[in-house]
């Protein structure tokens, strides 16, 4: 096997991907469920609302999706979550926590918040980010991503009942489909990722409903935003109005290859590639990592496309968030604030921020205090990764909502309008 990382040609021209890519509907909302839509503009015109929440940001892959030496070096993890990512990563913790599918997974987000809300939720939403882990680290995984894709695709069949409320999935999750450069199959399958679903009933908006609504990206696999191919997908997403979410925090995950050979498209967007030799070290992984997922990348991209829709996903992680806490305003938290601030289309999620209880007073007292970004920042889980540190999701998210319950106003931002303005 090849121990470099490097882009492949894709399976159809870029004249084709740009026809085909033209049929995809222009309006997010027609994208969505008529009742979907129904319920977010009913939402958008609410106050005070303790009945519903929209998780941006939860992850659904299981054990079948993850590559065999994703743990080829255990250095890439602090050393004292070592057990517990062993633990997360093995097959029997997915079969003891009846997780072995993306169904079972998404059932068990939903029941946590109807267990954990003050109020039952008359409404949950959830943005299910895909994971594309097997360009970038060897070992072949149990199920193809073409079958990861599938899985997502059944949810919209499926339903579940939560406290005596049953929520359709087709109406209730929205997924996200992953960009990765190195897929050779990334402009024929986004393209059939956001194809309006032949045959489907849900009335007026049937023939323009899609299976994904967005994308994720996870830079830290090893390429730049503003690589070549993925910058002609943005051309079609900001044409579209198909939403970026973008990993920009945490240095966990890393390309188990020695060489990557990194595309891009330099400040006059002429493309332009470069060699990293890469050491599978605790400190050469993070290292790594912490250069392509910073969220300055996006000034480039954003330059491009200024109407691109972007999710700056994580807002740091807690090492940031300590280091913000403490007064440095030179790392990704205060970078992503800024960055937000510049570009009127860019937000934020506080996926895997938020489990640190100190880093939720610092949020809210940030909000609370900058107007400019209390209509920018969403909340997301992250589940179930944030599983790997102390404590558990139910407790994260009890006291984060108590926290902003304090002030309705911004609450109803947090964790439901700001969303609702991503998505649609």
């Amino acid at each position: 096997m090849s121990n470099t990382l490097s882009t492949p040609a894709q399976s159809i021209s870029e004249i084709n991907f740009e026809a085909l890519a033209s049929n995809i509907p222009d309006n997010p909302k027609v994208r969505l469920t008529p009742k979907t839509v129904r319920i977010f503009n009913e939402l958008r015109s609410k106050t005070n609302i303790k009945d519903a929440v929209i998780d941006i940001h939860y992850h659904a892959f299981t054990h079948k999706h993850i590559p065999k030496k994703f743990l080829k070096n255990v250095t890439w993890i602090s050393e004292g979550l070592v057990k517990k990512y062993l633990k997360l990563k093995r097959v029997d913790f997915f079969r003891t926590q009846k997780m072995e599918t993306s169904k079972d997974i998404t059932d068990q987000l939903f029941d946590i918040y109807q267990q954990s809300h003050p109020e039952k939720l008359k409404h949950i939403f959830g943005s299910v980010l895909m994971m594309d882990m097997e360009r970038a680290i060897d070992g072949k995984p149990d199920e193809t991503f073409d079958k990861q894709i599938a899985e997502i695709k059944a949810l919209r069949n499926a339903k579940h009942t939560s406290a005596g409320i049953t929520f359709d999935y087709k109406d209730s999750v929205i997924p996200f489909f992953a960009l990765d450069p190195h897929n050779p199959n990334l402009f024929e399958q986004f393209v059939d990722a956001f194809t309006p679903i032949p045959n489907s009933s849900d009335g007026a908006a049937a023939d323009t409903q899609t299976y994904f609504h967005g994308v994720k990206l996870y830079p830290a696999l090893g390429y730049l935003p503003y690589h070549p191919a993925l910058m002609k997908v943005f051309r079609v997403c900001e044409e579209k109005q198909i939403p970026v979410t973008s990993h920009c925090g945490g240095v966990r995950t890393h390309p188990s290859k020695d060489v990557i050979k990194v595309d891009y498209l330099d400040s006059n967007f002429e493309p332009k590639s470069k060699t990293i030799h890469l050491k599978n070290s605790r400190k050469s992984g993070n290292d790594f990592s912490k250069y392509f997922i910073r969220p300055e990348h996006w000034e480039r991209v954003l330059q491009k496309y200024p109407n691109l829709k972007v999710n700056i996903a994580h807002l740091g992680d807690n090492t940031e968030w300590r280091n913000y806490r403490k007064g440095d305003m030179n790392g990704t938290v205060e970078r992503t604030f800024q960055l937000i601030k510049n570009h009127q289309h860019v937000f934020a999620d506080l996926s895997y921020s938020f489990y640190t209880k100190a880093n939720v007073k610092a949020i809210y007292k940030k909000l609370k205090t900058h107007s400019e970004l209390n209509t920018k920042i969403m909340y997301g889980s992250d589940y179930y990764m944030c599983q790997i540190e102390k404590g558990e999701m139910n407790e994260y998210y009890e006291y984060i909502v108590k926290i902003f319950q304090k002030k309705m106003d911004l609450y109803d931002r947090l964790f439901i309008k700001n969303a609702i303005d991503f998505l649609s």
